[in-house]
This record gives structure tokens, sequence and C-alpha cells, in this order.
């Protein structure tokens, strides 16, 4: 019943967040004053009822759209891919943290493509074992 305790307010806050939006750009859009927007943002993010309805529609999100831990590993891992294949070793990067951080690993401080490349390799042999 979270709901019912969530003002209009309160609703369009979230909303925003889940569309991406920063908490006090979220506030402001949800028509708090821009003067107060950042405070009633950082606090609407301890209340109860906003943190569940938050989670909750996050979850239906993700359930309509078939996203989930898996879908978000084998895209990182295509992007990771696709960034070594065109050389782009800053965007490899990027993908390999947040590969290694759904892992709960630590990604490694340099990436050199000798790494990259055995790194790839091993993502095959893994691909090929299942």
């Amino acid at each position: 019943m979270p709901e019912k305790k969530m003002t209009d307010k309160q609703r369009a806050f979230v909303s925003g967040l889940l569309k991406g939006k920063n908490q006090t750009q979220a506030a402001i859009d949800a028509g708090y004053s821009k003067k107060t927007a950042r405070q009633i943002g950082q606090e609407n993010l301890t209340k109860p009822d906003i943190a569940r309805a938050r989670a909750r529609y996050a979850s239906e999100r993700d359930e309509r759209l078939g996203l989930d831990e898996d879908w978000t590993l084998r895209n990182a891992i295509s992007g990771y891919e696709g960034s070594i294949a065109a050389g782009d070793f800053k965007a490899a990067r990027g993908f390999l943290d947040l590969i290694a951080k759904m892992r709960g690993e630590m990604a490694p401080k340099e990436i050199k493509h000798t790494f990259a490349q055995g790194f790839s390799d091993e993502l095959e042999r893994a691909k090929n074992a299942e």
C-alpha cells in the first residue's frame, strides 16, 4: 500500500528517477520548487514508501522488457568485444569494468590489447562450453 501514502509529486519524482533523471531534476520536474529541489530530492530518497515504489516500478519495468542480470552481462560482453574489434580501448575499459563489477571482481587498472584479446578468448571458450 505504499502508493496511497505517496503524493502525486512523490509519484512523479519516482517516475523521473526511473527515466534516469538525477534527484534534483526529478524533483523539479515533479513540481517541487527549484530552490528546494535538491533538498527535497535527497529527503525523498530516504522515505521508505518512495524507496519501495521505486524498486517495485523498476522491477515491473524490467520484467516487462525482459531485462535481468544475464541480459545486462550478455550485452556488456558484446559491447566489450565490439569495442576491442574497433580498437576503442576506452569503451572496452568501461564494459570491462561493468563485467567485473557484475561478477563481484575488480577490473585491472590497465587494459592492454594482449590482455583484452586474452579476455575475449576466455569469453569465447566460456560461450562454447555452454
